[in-house]
Formats: C-alpha cells, sequence, structure tokens
C-alpha cells in the first residue's frame, strides 16, 4: 500500500468511492457495477494506492468479499423487469430454461463425480455455479 492510513479512515475512503461511483454512474448512465469496477481497479492493483486484504487482514476480508457479492446478486435480481421477456426469442427462452438446467445437473454430476462432493452438497454448488460463475465461486 502507498499509504500507512488507518482502518477506519481506509473505510471511509472506500465507502466515499462507492458513493462517488454509484452517483458517476447515474451521470453518465452507465451500470453502476461498470464504474465501481473501474474505480476499484485503479484505486487497488492499477495505481497499488490501497490493499483492503494486507489493511483489513485475510480474516475479515474474505467474508466481506462474499457479502458485497451477495448484494451484489440481490441488486442485480431487483432490477430484472419481468415485462420484456415477452420480447424475448424462443432460442433465449430455450437457453435460460432447458439450457440452464442442463447446465446444473451436469455440474451437479461432475461435482458428484469428479470431486466426490455428497450429492446434496454437489446439487446447491451446481445451482451457485450456474447463477454466478466460477469466477465468483472460487475465491
Amino acid at each position: 500500500m502507498l499509504f500507512d492510513l488507518p482502518v477506519m479512515l481506509v473505510i471511509v475512503l472506500f465507502l466515499a468511492l462507492g458513493i462517488f461511483s454509484q452517483w458517476l454512474a447515474n451521470r453518465i448512465k452507465w451500470p453502476s457495477i461498470v464504474v465501481m469496477s473501474i474505480v476499484g481497479l485503479l484505486v487497488g492493483p492499477i495505481l497499488g494506492l490501497a490493499n483492503p486484504e494486507h489493511t483489513l487482514g485475510s480474516e475479515v476480508f474474505s467474508p466481506i468479499v462474499s457479502l458485497a457479492v451477495a448484494i451484489i446478486l440481490f441488486e442485480g435480481s431487483s432490477n430484472l423487469d419481468f415485462r420484456e421477456l415477452k420480447g424475448i426469442s424462443k432460442a433465449v427462452i430455450r437457453i435460460i430454461t432447458i439450457g440452464a438446467t442442463i447446465a446444473w445437473v451436469l455440474g451437479a454430476i461432475a461435482l458428484h463425480k469428479i470431486l466426490g462432493f455428497p450429492i446434496s452438497i454437489a446439487i446447491v454448488m451446481g445451482g451457485l455455479l450456474l447463477i454466478t460463475g466460477p469466477t465468483v465461486i472460487q475465491p
């Protein structure tokens, strides 16, 4: 980390950057997750101004990341407009119904057979992999 700031100040700065990112996204009519991702990459890996895992410790950082993922998924699902489903094609309907079901079942079978997960856990993990993707589940 470039600066050695107190933990409380780092948290306040991250909250302020989040609020600023939301405001900026609203002004430029971009999805807020895009602007937040860009700001996060600039502050963290690109400019090296902050490393929250180092500042907060891995015991605190990991649950915060999990909570943030849950909030992002909830926010994304709460913005769905089911009235828009009337205009989609049959191919898209098949992908989100039949394709999703096949991916869930095959993912659960693979988790059970290859990794040896109990079937109940494999079914839940298959659903999580379907909804979030492996890049969210792996960390």
